[in-house]
C-alpha cells in the first residue's frame, strides 16, 4: 500500500498532491465521524432500553436515523439555483419582534439574567430565519419529546400514590 501511494504521489504535481492529501484527511475525518455516530447510536440505545424496552428502543432509534438520513439525502440531492443575472437583491427587512418577546426580554434584563435574555433573543432570531418546514419539524419533535416526558412524570406519580385499603 505504501508503495502504491508513493508511486501515485511521484506522478502527480504539487496541486494534485495537496488534493490527494486533503482527500485522505477528509476520508479519515469521515471514518472517525461514522464511528462516533455508531457509538452515539449505541449509547442512545443503551440509555433507552431501561425506559422503553428493547424493541421500542430499537424501532424508535431506527426511525430517527432513517428520518435523519432522508433529510441529509434531500439536502444533498437538492440542486443549487443558478445565480441571478446582475440583479440587486432587495434589502432584507427584519420582522418586528413581538411585544410578548420584548416584554420578556425587559423582565429578564431587570432581573439581571443576561444569559437567559441572550437565549431568548437567539431563539427569536432563529425562528424568524427558519423556513415553515423547519418550524413544523421542530414543533413535531418538541411535541413528541414533551409528550414522552409528560408520560414519564404521570406514570411515576401514579406509581408513587399509595393505594387506599378498604376496611370492611
Amino acid at each position: 500500500m505504501q508503495h502504491f501511494v508513493s508511486t501515485l504521489l511521484a506522478e502527480v504535481s504539487g496541486q494534485g498532491r495537496r488534493i490527494i492529501a486533503s482527500a485522505a484527511i477528509m476520508f479519515g475525518a469521515v471514518l472517525i465521524g461514522v464511528l462516533g455516530l455508531g457509538f452515539l447510536a449505541a449509547g442512545a440505545y443503551l440509555w433507552l432500553v431501561p425506559h422503553y424496552g428493547a424493541m421500542e428502543s430499537a424501532l424508535g432509534l431506527g426511525a430517527v436515523l432513517v428520518v435523519v438520513a432522508g433529510i441529509v439525502a434531500m439536502a444533498a440531492g437538492s440542486k443549487p439555483k443558478p445565480p441571478p443575472q446582475a440583479t440587486v437583491p432587495p434589502p432584507r427587512q427584519t420582522a418586528p419582534t413581538p411585544t410578548a418577546v420584548n416584554s420578556l426580554l425587559q423582565a429578564l434584563q431587570e432581573k439581571g439574567q443576561d444569559n437567559e435574555r441572550l437565549a431568548v433573543m437567539a431563539v427569536s432570531e432563529a425562528i424568524k430565519s427558519a423556513s415553515p418546514l423547519q418550524l413544523v419539524v421542530t414543533g413535531l419533535v418538541a411535541g413528541y419529546v414533551g409528550g414522552q416526558m409528560l408520560k414519564q412524570v404521570i406514570s411515576k406519580q401514579v406509581l408513587a400514590k399509595p393505594t387506599a385499603k378498604r376496611s370492611s
